[in-house]
């Protein structure tokens, strides 16, 4: 005889039974207090700036440019289209 379908919801219980099994066995991470404070400078150096929007302006991403220039920030994350305007921008602003 074919094996029936099981019930989705009883399928689902079982999962879920399970999934809160793993979490109550999971070891918790050891910690020695609360996290080490950053610097400002060394967590502007983590951030890509953003500006992925199909209608920025060019105003805009001059204002982006000069906004990652000021807080130190990685990287700047622009279109395709206005790559060579921020590399451009670079340039100028590490004279």
């Amino acid at each position: 005889m074919p094996r029936q379908p099981s019930d989705p919801s009883a399928r689902w219980a079982r999962l879920t039974q399970r999934a809160e099994q793993l979490l109550r066995t999971r070891p918790e991470p050891a910690l020695s207090g609360p996290p080490a404070p950053i610097a400002r400078a060394e967590l502007a150096a983590m951030i890509d700036h953003t500006l992925l929007k199909p209608g920025a302006t060019f105003a805009m991403v001059d204002a982006l440019c000069a906004e990652a220039v000021e807080h130190g920030f990685a990287s700047v994350c622009v279109n395709s289209y206005n790559v060579a305007r921020c590399a451009a921008a670079g340039a100028r602003e590490m004279r």
